[in-house]
């Protein structure tokens, strides 16, 4: 216990005091308890414990007194302190403050045996300053230490359980008996909030959805830590124990012949690399030295990126997988340091900006249900998931459970076999690769039904493809689709057809029914010429994690009972299009304001709508009878249709105007002349849409579209954009592309300008229509 009575002189004055409450003004009840804290010029620890309420202050103050009751909480590294007011008839929250024990503030304490302390609302009230002495029992007259000595007496905790003497093993889960001194782990700030949000406390009713997200964070800290800790502790314990040479010397070279001169290269380039292989493999393996090498290489994006591109891939194919998971674990720690996530308030990610891979983050919703955080913490720091991930990824976005998952595909079966699925899934990517010429707006979203999914979004970035599978509630399991090496790629991660009891196998065959699912639709879109016969769109609203899906994009209804990896090779490459049900359009009113012919014909292509005034759209009927002798030629039919077996009609509705524009973009090219390749896609989510061209003479072009209404002009920052993608398509080539912008809309005299200053070609909403319609 601890008794405060009232101090002559404040040790700070009250501007500073309200300065460093100023922080805490939108803090939840967990963060308060985090208060203000320091050691001042006389080595005396001061406290600033934060009430939720003017009412304690007030109270203290009466009083002219308080009591304080400690504990220490040893169930991490840093055995987390807490001191809490003990007020008479005060209702919780009471005022806490919590610190780990390894902290200065909390040093001075011990050394001192006194603290300085003050009770204080957010509204700058405070109780007045307070000198407190340590006591023991009742008698808080007389200072006496031995009841906090005794705090101090307890073990402190390791590698979860392991125990010091024995081999560690990753895949205990069993704590050993108490008084079982475990593997020494370094603590981290961290450790406080795994004691604060643990569930079993005193104070546990009191907190909010915030701190127990931070509290979810911050156990998956102190949980990898200990992991990749651990694997370290299987380095030493090889090398003292079985004598097995260290992989690196105590210079820092890598001993192995095996890839010797690569991994040269690249300690040799990176000197952090250097350091971090060392500590973990090197003749004296430290966890922490490892862990604080790795926090360096994160922020250094060549380095990152000589760890990711080639040190991983190297250290896989030696075969050494202890090293291997010591790295792994290590890298995922790192990346939940409180530094990096903001005490688990943001998610990292990886900015691939060329020959180095930049670390971000960006937030999450910390409102967001409990397990879907704890979720993302487990799950979603995969080093290939947060490649370029920011900008797909909003703050209420996170994975589908994996166990959940692999329970619902448990019983998929392919009617082929699994060597079989990949070659048709390798025939429908050479194919996306060489002959695509559309590209997927940022984010469209297609209906699938199969296992526990009913959507997939999809994000491009220069020919790489995000495929999000879609839970009910819009979580995501990622599939990724790259189609620009030498031959297209395709990832996915592990599903597993045995939970619980025993190692689980590799469920083979989901992963590759996921794989044929995701390939067929991004073959469709970037291939099929006549894309509404593939797919569909209707308006649709829902209300999905705090925001409004408006738009759904359809795949024609596939039901993914039965597979077959037969029905490609089985194509005769003649099909026909099925045409559009017929339906009725009830009669509308659509806003205009004088609108010109011109804007009036491209709203009625695109479905834009023009926003002053309104104008009147009749009842209609829409649709018919499809032709039933045109014949497609062999890439017009659907991915789909050629592995899977039962096909129904397309859902009816408007097709997306992205359609039309991207194919009148390009029409409008071609009749200039120009030989047009598409092959790329931007972010903007309106239906813009970017086109590479080469001019009658050869010269390239780099064409940039907008699909805009007519209220909403093309700015310079448009033309800025145009720049850089033709500096970055020019990049080492002596020839400069030429620059086009097309947009449905018009120009701002800024972008006119821009434009005129860099020798760009703008082409409006009226010079637009008449390309397309001459």
């Amino acid at each position: 216990m601890a008794h405060g009575t009232p101090m002559v002189v404040a040790p700070v004055s009250e501007e500073i005091l309200l300065s460093r409450l100023k922080e805490f003004k939108a803090a939840s009840v967990g963060e308060r308890t985090f208060g203000p804290s320091w050691v001042n010029d006389l080595g005396v620890a001061c406290i600033v414990l934060v009430a939720h309420d003017r009412a304690l202050p007030a109270q203290i103050r009466r009083e002219r007194e308080c009591t304080l009751a400690a504990w220490r909480w040893n169930g991490t590294p840093a055995a987390a302190l807490m001191m809490t007011v003990v007020a008479k008839g005060h209702e919780r929250p009471y005022g806490r403050w919590i610190d780990n024990a390894t902290s200065p503030v909390v040093a001075a304490l011990r050394r001192e045996g006194r603290f300085y302390l003050t009770v204080a609302s957010l509204d700058g009230s405070h109780s007045g300053w307070m000198e407190a002495h340590l006591y023991s029992g009742s008698d808080h007259q007389k200072p006496d230490t031995t009841a906090w000595d005794y705090l101090w007496t307890f073990e402190v905790p390791g590698i979860p359980c392991s125990k010091l003497g024995e081999r560690f093993d990753i895949l205990r889960r069993d704590r050993y008996p108490e008084g079982t001194e475990p593997i020494p782990l370094w603590p981290a700030p961290s450790d406080a909030w795994v004691e604060l949000a643990y569930g079993r406390r005193p104070w546990d009713n009191c907190l909010q959805a915030r701190d127990r997200a931070r509290g979810a964070w911050a156990h998956q800290h102190h949980h990898i830590r200990g992991r990749a800790a651990g694997m370290i502790q299987t380095i030493f314990e090889r090398q003292t124990l079985d004598g097995i040479a260290p992989v690196i010397g105590a210079d820092g070279t890598w001993l192995p012949k095996l890839h010797k001169a690569e991994i040269t290269g690249i300690l040799e380039s990176a000197p952090a690399v250097r350091r971090w292989l060392t500590a973990m493999a090197g003749p004296n393996p430290c966890a922490k030295a490892a862990y604080d090498a790795c926090y360096e290489i994160l922020n250094d994006a060549p380095a990152m990126y000589l760890v990711v591109s080639r040190l991983i891939f190297l250290l896989n194919e030696s075969e050494d997988y202890q090293l291997v998971y010591a790295a792994s674990h290590t890298i995922e720690a790192v990346l939940l340091d409180e530094r990096v996530t903001d005490w688990g308030a943001r998610r990292p990610w990886l900015e691939n900006v060329g020959h180095g891979l930049r670390l971000r983050s960006e937030p999450i919703e910390l409102t967001a249900p409990l397990d879907d955080i704890r979720e993302y913490w487990r799950s979603g720091l995969d080093i290939g998931e947060l490649l370029d991930s920011g900008p797909r990824l909003a703050p209420h976005d996170f994975p589908a459970p994996l166990r959940g998952i692999c329970e619902a595909l448990q019983t998929v079966k392919l009617d082929g076999t699994v060597d079989e699925a990949e070659a048709t899934i390798s025939r429908l990517l050479v194919e996306a690769q060489a002959a695509r010429q559309w590209s997927i707006p940022w984010g469209a979203r297609v209906e699938i039904s199969f296992g526990p999914f009913v959507a997939m979004r999809i994000f491009e970035k220069d020919g790489e493809f995000a495929c999000h599978f879609l839970d009910p509630e819009d979580r995501y399991y990622l599939t990724s689709i790259g189609l620009t090496g030498s031959e297209p790629t395709i990832n996915t991660k592990q599903v597993f057809s045995m939970l619980g009891a025993g190692d689980p196998l590799t469920n083979e065959h989901a992963e590759m029914t996921l794989k044929l699912i995701a390939a067929a639709v991004v073959r469709d879109f970037v291939v099929v010429e006549d894309r509404t016969a593939v797919f569909s769109a209707r308006n649709f609203r829902k209300r999905i994690r705090g925001r409004d899906v408006r738009t759904l994009i359809y795949l024609p209804r596939v039901r993914y009972d039965r597979l077959t990896t037969e029905g490609f090779a089985q194509i005769t490459g003649e099909g026909q299009a099925k045409g559009r049900v017929k339906h009725h359009v009830v009669a509308h009113f659509r806003k205009s304001d004088n609108p010109t012919t011109e804007q009036l014909f491209l709203a009625k292509r695109y479905g834009i709508n023009v926003p002053e005034g309104f104008t009147f759209v009749r009842g209609h009927d829409r649709g018919g009878v499809a032709d039933a002798a045109r014949v497609h030629i062999y890439r017009s039919r659907s991915a789909s249709r050629m592995i899977f077996t039962e096909i129904a009609a397309a859902p009816s509705g408007s097709r997306p105007a992205w359609f039309d524009f991207e194919k009148d973009c390009l029409v409008a090219l071609e009749k200039r002349g120009m030989k047009v390749i598409h092959q790329a896609a931007n972010r903007d989510g309106d239906g813009g849409v970017d086109l590479y061209a080469v001019d009658a003479d050869g010269s390239p072009c780099v064409v940039q579209c907008k699909c805009w209404a007519a209220h909403r002009k093309v700015g310079p920052d448009v033309v800025r954009e145009l720049a850089g993608a033709i500096q970055l398509t020019g990049n080492g080539s002596s020839t400069t592309a030429k620059g086009i912008l097309i947009t449905t809309s018009s120009f701002t005299p800024g972008a006119v300008e821009a434009a005129v200053a860099l020798g760009y070609e703008l082409i409006d909403g009226q010079r637009f229509t008449k390309l397309i319609t001459d």
